[in-house]
């Protein structure tokens, strides 16, 4: 939007090229000159003269908004498990269509979808020149199956404290011009949240021949936020975490700091990761002699091996989807100027030292070894008989930023059924590079989705290799569903930020915290 009080003047020397989503200018004069042409252009239309209302989206269908009062005045984008919200349609002068039954006449029909993404196809049109251009529908392979408790008084608004009769909802009587379609977004939704903890609802609307999925553009569909998680007190403690300054100390040498959780807002993601990968392990391998200490010990020992990996996938970023070829390996930090000192963190690390540095080399394919985001960690906690340690993200000359901000903790302990489990858990926040959001179409969303593939395939395929480890010497394992919680960092911030913690140990996963720790 461009609101000119004086003047602005624009000389470009090549071209000037302005692509959006809305483009609106308001001012006394406008001019445009060129040599050869002026182009004005857009999908479905452009306008010149006084402001008006936009065009109708659809034949039958003016437009559709999100809203939280039954009369479409306070319309929304954000809503909360629990929340009613009203799903506001109005209908074109076309409508009704007289050709049609009296009760055909009167309904429209809908069905909820959840939003995927968008599909994409080529398009033609004429407008001064001849114009190929790239049109997007969202994609309707999620539909959301809901029954809805429905309002059996005159007034149909949704009131929690009335009777309701349990039926499915997919059609909604028009009544004038405008449609009203009420839901309470109930638990039920759970499970059509994605693994980023995302839910963005839009409707497909029917009526007569026309289909149209409104509201027009993905910024105006409900972005669902989930039931608030239950906490565990280990990421309360990690969130809390003091690295002692000792351990810091050990950064000197590589131009190292810590890379930390907080701060920097406008590039990490808002969300933070919390999860906890693991693997049961049923019976002790043959080696260990009934000494979980033992196995503890041997898979610290082959941790480098057993947590090399690779992944491939279609890259979250619209519209190419690009295949990613993913690789990581951690490697004890070296340092050109100074040969021993990667033979120093090795032995750090084999002699459970602390403090040893870690470089995580990233790459894969061509592309991937080019702009791979590699990064370095901190070993800043080992607890040997405890059977655990901690890595810190830290950024170095070498390994620049770390893709994660964070602690994330491995280690070994008792399920609440007795059960040792292996495990790798972490509190994270994902800090992609400018370079990879560029490739991302811009879109940090798309290189944040694309980082956590990686992470998560990353931890995945260590317990995939810890089990297959325990089970060729002999043991047996199981598998484990990850935990993955994802929410609101700020949010989770300011409820349990309290006092500095110099410790961490290894704490029951299935310990929650309780509300009087806050």
């Amino acid at each position: 939007m461009i609101m000119a009080g004086g003047k602005i003047t624009r000389i470009v020397g090549g071209n000037n090229s302005i692509e959006c989503e809305q483009w609106s200018v308001y001012t006394e004069k406008f001019s445009a000159y060129a040599e050869n042409g002026s182009y004005f252009t857009a999908d479905k239309g452009t306008n010149i003269g006084e402001p008006k209302d936009p065009p109708s989206s659809g034949n039958y269908f003016k437009k559709a908004w999100w809203s939280s009062d039954y009369e479409g005045t306070k319309q929304i984008t954000k809503a909360k498990v629990g929340d009613v919200v009203y799903f506001q349609v109005e209908m074109t002068e076309k409508f009704p269509q007289n050709n049609l039954s009296k009760n055909q006449q009167e309904k429209i029909s809908f069905k909820l979808y959840e939003f995927n993404g968008h599909d994409y196809s080529l398009g033609y049109m004429y407008i001064f020149a001849p114009r190929i251009y790239l049109d997007k529908q969202p994609k309707k392979d999620k539909e959301v199956k809901y029954l809805i408790w429905e309002d059996a008084n005159e007034n149909k608004k949704v009131d929690l404290e009335e009777e309701y009769s349990k039926k499915f909802y997919n059609e909604e009587k028009v009544n004038g011009k405008k449609a009203i379609i009420a839901f309470q977004l109930s638990d039920g939704l759970s499970e059509y949240f994605n693994e980023f903890a995302e839910l963005k609802l839009f409707m497909s609307l029917s009526y007569d021949w026309e289909t149209i999925e409104l509201p027009e553009t993905e910024n105006l569909y409900l972005d669902v936020e989930p039931k608030p998680p239950l906490i565990k007190e280990i990421y309360v403690r990690l969130l809390n975490y003091q690295v002692s300054q000792s351990s810091i100390n050990h950064l000197d040498k590589v131009n190292g700091s810590i890379q930390y959780l907080e701060g920097n807002d406008n590039i990490m993601s808002e969300k933070v990761n919390m999860d906890y990968f693991s693997v049961k392990i049923d019976e002790l391998p043959k080696f260990a002699n009934d000494n979980i200490i033992l196995l503890y010990k041997k898979i610290r020992e082959n941790f480098l091996t057993l947590s090399k990996g690779n992944v491939s996938f279609d890259s979250h970023s619209e519209p190419f989807h690009s295949n990613v070829n993913g690789r990581w390996e951690f490697k004890p930090y070296s340092i050109e100027q100074d040969p021993k000192f990667e033979k120093e963190q090795l032995r750090r690390w084999r002699n459970e030292l602390g403090s040893t540095i870690l470089f995580i080399e990233a790459g894969g394919g061509f592309i991937e070894d080019k702009i791979g985001d590699s990064g370095a960690v901190l070993e800043s906690e080992t607890n040997p008989y405890d059977m655990c340690w901690i890595f810190t993200t830290i950024v170095t000359q070498k390994s620049e930023t770390q893709p994660f901000s964070g602690h994330r903790q491995f280690g070994i302990h008792k399920d609440e059924d007795g059960c040792y489990r292996f495990y790798a858990r972490a509190i994270d926040r994902i800090w992609p590079t400018p370079t990879i959001v560029n490739l991302s179409m811009g879109r940090k969303d798309f290189a944040i989705k694309d980082y956590l593939t990686i992470a998560d395939s990353t931890w995945n395929n260590l317990i995939n290799n810890v089990s297959k480890f325990i089970i060729k010497n002999g043991g047996k394992t199981t598998i484990v569903k990850p935990e993955i919680v994802r929410t609101d960092f700020n949010k989770f911030r300011d409820k349990y930020k309290k006092t500095p913690v110099n410790f961490i140990g290894n704490i029951p996963q299935y310990k929650e915290i309780q509300e009087d720790e806050i």
